[in-house]
């Protein structure tokens, strides 16, 4: 089912109402009928990737990679924009993590080898975006479309296991200025055992 054109106007508004809503709208459909909404709405991309640029509503980001997760596929504009809004608000940080659990597969564009920048991010500064690259590597190597892809399983086990040795992984994941939830080596170790099949 196509959408309708005067959805993708809005879409496109810069009336900062009519854009969220149909952000938000965009969002709730995509949870409700994800299956649909992949088919129909891959051609969304460009405009969702602006909106998780949206400097102006933290709402706008959110929904944006809500439904870019829902698309399933990792280009390189958005594994940018899944690194970048993983150190954003709380609220958009929730929703980016909910959204790399999402994603099944990389684009062509890519090649048959990890992003070296989703690499990088496993040991850099930022333990959320260590933590946002680690489940997505946990979601791309336990997808289908990991066994189409030459190698790539054993890939992201090898940058699992690497990042697993390295000392910062003992860092705790601050999920507040108060709160700290497990630490990374937890969630490293976790999405190692389900990427090897264990």
């Amino acid at each position: 089912m196509p959408i309708p054109q005067d959805f993708l106007v809005n879409l496109a508004a810069t009336v900062w109402s009519r854009h969220r809503i149909a952000l938000a709208s965009l969002a709730r459909c995509a949870e409700a009928m994800p299956q649909q909404f992949n088919r129909s709405a891959a051609d969304l991309a460009p405009l969702l990737l602006q909106a998780s640029q949206d400097a102006g509503s933290f709402n706008s980001r959110r929904f944006a990679i809500t439904c870019l997760s829902y698309l399933r596929v990792i280009t390189p504009a958005v594994l940018a924009a899944l690194l970048r809004l993983a150190g954003d608000t709380h609220t958009v940080q929730k929703d980016t993590l909910a959204a790399a659990a999402r994603f099944n597969r990389l684009d062509r564009s890519l090649g048959e080898a990890l992003p070296s920048e989703l690499t990088a991010a496993l040991a850099g500064p930022s333990v959320l975006r260590a933590r946002t690259a680690v489940r997505l590597l946990q979601a791309l190597g336990t997808s289908p479309a990991a066994q189409a892809t030459p190698g790539l399983r054993r890939q992201i086990v090898q940058a699992l296991a690497a990042a697993l040795q390295d000392p910062g992984s003992r860092r705790p994941v601050w999920t507040s200025t108060e709160n700290t939830d497990r630490t990374l080596d937890q969630d490293l170790y976790q999405a190692l055992l389900k990427v090897a099949g264990f």
